[in-house]
């Protein structure tokens, strides 16, 4: 269940995160959703699985953490948020799967307008990407 004041809240968390350098295991698209998950919500749904294993300091890592534990991305999701729905139906602060250029898969947070998904970049700050990339979503 979302705080009362989730957008208030979301919406400093979008601003923190504008300003942070994408850094595996502490700054990127996994730690990006569950701060905001935390931020709406008061629970982390990924601080735990990393107490539970290891920390990842590469993609590869990353990689092999969640096939030795959750197969991928997505079941590593489904595990902690339960089964995806289409990403058309995603509200504003529900997280979203989106298959990015060269084919990985990264997780976002749909914004407050309800039109973008906010994900962190390689390059650091968050960039607004169209809803329709989305390849999966889940409620929060």
């Amino acid at each position: 269940m979302r705080f009362h004041d989730w957008e208030l809240r979301l919406a400093r968390t979008f601003s923190e995160w504008q300003s942070k350098d994408f850094i595996w295991g502490s700054s990127d698209c996994c730690w990006f959703a569950s701060a905001c998950i935390q931020a709406m919500t008061g629970r982390n749904p990924v601080k735990d699985f990393i107490k539970i294993n290891k920390k990842y300091q590469s993609e590869a890592q990353a990689q092999e953490l969640m096939s030795k534990y959750e197969q991928d991305i997505i079941g590593c999701i489904v595990s902690r948020l339960g089964e995806p729905k289409k990403p058309l139906l995603a509200q504003r602060g529900d997280v979203v799967l989106i298959k990015i250029f060269d084919n990985s898969k990264i997780t976002g947070i749909v914004d407050l307008s309800g039109r973008y998904i906010k994900a962190i970049k390689k390059t650091g700050g968050l960039a607004n990407l169209p809803l329709k990339l989305g390849e999966k979503a889940w409620t929060i």
